[in-house]
């Protein structure tokens, strides 16, 4: 019993210090390690799945299609990223976007870029962090029917990244 306290204690601990998750009184928060050298929460309602070694952390509200998405580049690869560039790396990927809000920021000890655009009928939040071996590009993608407690939570999902 002794060992089961101190295990959650030292769970709590670890996902205040990574995490400004908002805790929901009706689902459980469960830590994602990734290979990649990141950590990343999301509630126990959702089963994520990993598509490749540079994708491995997707989740999927089955009833909007809204969806997270994590990916990892080398930061040799990066360069500085700028409205401008974030724009034009999209055009070049196939996306004409309206960016709603750029902003440069810390989160969980991390430098940060957070993006917010419209992408056809879709609202997207892309947060890129800055980590010292890796970039890790958080993406919450909203199809309309979002609720605002799946928004709130999908949120706090790419928000609680920490390497």
């Amino acid at each position: 019993m002794k060992k089961i306290s101190i295990l959650l204690l030292v769970f709590s601990l670890l996902f205040t210090a990574c995490s400004n998750t908002v805790s929901r009184e009706d689902t459980t928060l469960i830590p994602f390690t990734s290979q990649n050298g990141y950590e990343i929460t999301y509630p126990d309602t959702f089963s994520p799945v990993s598509l490749s070694s540079d994708i491995d952390f997707v989740l999927m509200d089955d009833n909007t299609g809204s969806s997270v998405t994590v990916t990892t580049e080398n930061t040799k690869d990066a360069g500085d990223i700028t409205e401008k560039s974030f724009r034009e790396d999209k055009l070049s990927d196939g996306m004409d976007i309206k960016i709603t809000s750029f902003e440069q920021k810390e989160i969980n000890g991390l430098s940060a870029y957070e993006v917010t655009y419209k992408y056809n009928e879709n609202t997207v939040t892309e947060i890129i962090y800055m980590a010292e071996r890796h970039i890790y590009r958080a993406t919450y993608t909203e199809l309309p029917g979002t609720s605002d407690k799946l928004h709130e939570q999908m949120i706090a999902i790419i928000t609680s990244l920490c390497a």
